[in-house]
């Protein structure tokens, strides 16, 4: 487990802001947009390889075993995918019936 964490957290990036604001200065403040972008989308990034850690050291915490944990997690997810396939098929569903009135 420790290793999926290592990975995890060597998927991290990081935005280089002195990169940034050297391009800020020749484009007059235009290359302001693709720095807050790509800070945001770094950001947004990072956290979502947090979540993903923080539910693997929670199952670690619970006395599961590295298998357990990755059995745990998937289970997790597929029961949030089917919970989203069929909240999309009743939206579906109605949208179909109000359209045939």
């Amino acid at each position: 487990m420790n290793e999926r964490i290592y990975v995890l957290n060597g998927q991290k990036k990081t935005t280089n802001h002195i990169l940034h604001l050297l391009l800020c200065i020749p484009t007059a403040g235009v290359w302001l947009v693709f720095w807050f972008l790509v800070a945001m989308q770094n950001s947004r990034h990072n956290r979502r390889i947090d979540k993903k850690i923080s539910r693997i050291l929670e199952h670690k915490e619970d006395g599961k075993s590295d298998v357990e944990a990755y059995q745990a997690i998937r289970s997790e997810d597929q029961y949030k995918n089917k919970v989203l396939l069929i909240i999309i098929i009743v939206i579906v569903l109605i949208v179909y019936l109000n359209s045939r009135h």
